[in-house]
């Protein structure tokens, strides 16, 4: 193998095993109950820097920097001729962080909106912004994962039509 190669997969693996790490970390990095959020900004209105640290340590961080991984070994395999990104399985990836966003970027939208309902209801004033910059945070991450998926796909159909000759 020559060093090209061998740079490649080690992006390649780093890239895709902090993708995975970024999803473990999505399963917990989220804010929890709107009326549990509503509930803890009202005891203590400064706490949402601690639910948007929560999101940009454990979710926005390792989903840039397999991104970041991603795009590098992209441009290394088009020095390496290899087949990497032309397998299949990462269109279906692809395909899974799309959707995984774009259900972020609504749930995050519907969950922002029911945390304002609660605040108005229980007449709950001052923390309108707190919940925008959480909603806000969690949106952001979101469609960061729309970003990776799109550039997964793609990196596969341009390294797919490369390999089938076309231009």
């Amino acid at each position: 193998m020559n060093r090209t190669r061998i740079s490649f997969l080690v992006f390649l693996g780093t890239g895709l095993f902090l993708l995975s790490v970024a999803f473990l970390f999505s399963l917990f990095s989220h804010a929890g109950e709107t009326y549990k959020v509503v509930v803890v900004l009202e005891a203590n209105p400064g706490s949402y820097v601690n639910f948007v640290w929560t999101v940009v340590l454990y979710g926005i961080l390792p989903l840039v920097a397999s991104l970041v991984f991603l795009i590098v070994a992209h441009i290394k395999e088009k020095e390496t001729l290899s087949e990497g990104f032309g397998n299949w399985l990462f269109l279906l990836v692809g395909i899974f962080c799309v959707l995984l966003g774009f259900l972020g970027v609504f749930g995050s939208c519907d969950a922002y909106v029911k945390a304002i309902n609660y605040a108005h209801r229980w007449f709950i004033s001052g923390i309108d912004g707190s919940l925008l910059a959480i909603y806000l945070t969690y949106g952001f991450y979101s469609v960061l994962w729309m970003i990776t998926g799109l550039f997964l796909v793609v990196a596969y159909a341009s390294r797919a039509r490369e390999l089938r000759g076309g231009s």
